[in-house]
Formats: C-alpha cells, sequence, structure tokens
C-alpha cells in the first residue's frame, strides 16, 4: 500500500483577472494569449461568450465568473471561482472572499453576473 506524502503550495504572488462586469473580453484574451468565442453551450445562460486559452494541457474555456491565472513561470489558464478563493487571497486590496466572488445567477455585490461578458460590437 502507498503512503502518500503531504505538501504545502509555496507562497507566491500570480496575476489573475476575474471575468466579471467592467471587464473587456478582448481585452482579457490579448492579456492572456486567448481568443474570444461564442459560449459551446446553445442555451448556456451563464453568459454569452468565454475565453479560449490554450494551455499544455490543451484548449482551456474560461467562462463568466472564473478567473484567468498567469502563473510562475508565465502560463495562462483558467479557475473557477470556488477553486481560486480556497486557494489565493489578494496581494493588495483585492477581495476574492465568497461575498465578493459570485457567479452563475448569485449576486456579486448586487449585480447578477448571468450577463458578464457581452460580445464586443462586430462579433
Amino acid at each position: 500500500m502507498i503512503s502518500p506524502e503531504k505538501f504545502r503550495k509555496k507562497p507566491v504572488e500570480i496575476e489573475a483577472v476575474h471575468l466579471t462586469n467592467g471587464v473587456a473580453p478582448d481585452e482579457v484574451a490579448s492579456w492572456c494569449g486567448g481568443r474570444v468565442a461564442a459560449h459551446p453551450e446553445q442555451n448556456y445562460t451563464g453568459g454569452a461568450i468565454v475565453i479560449e486559452i490554450d494551455t499544455l494541457e490543451g484548449t482551456m474555456r474560461a467562462e463568466p465568473g472564473d478567473w484567468i491565472i498567469k502563473g510562475v513561470a508565465g502560463e495562462f489558464y483558467p479557475c473557477k471561482p470556488d477553486i481560486f478563493e480556497a486557494t489565493y487571497e489578494g496581494a493588495g486590496s483585492t477581495d476574492v472572499s465568497s461575498d465578493a466572488v459570485r457567479c452563475c445567477g448569485r449576486p456579486q455585490n448586487g449585480i447578477c453576473v448571468h450577463d458578464v461578458i457581452q460580445p464586443s460590437p462586430g462579433r
């Protein structure tokens, strides 16, 4: 029988962008080397578009409410809000608590984020 060892993440600072109100999808895609795309599920109500990011594991999709993280080696990947909240804390004035990070119809500071990311004109 194996005996797994315990490990703790090293305290490192990362950069991240939260896909919520006021975030321009084109700017986020440019920042992370991704591309803006229509959500692949026709009846998805969480938001009209996603950002596709090419990673070593293949193309990953960041949906409205997700965080996009720039890792310690400069790599980018999406992260679901609950995982982000459990793993990271703000290094400055950023609040990543459950009261500030909500998606899929639950209020975020009083704002529904079903329509957090809308296509840019002409898309």
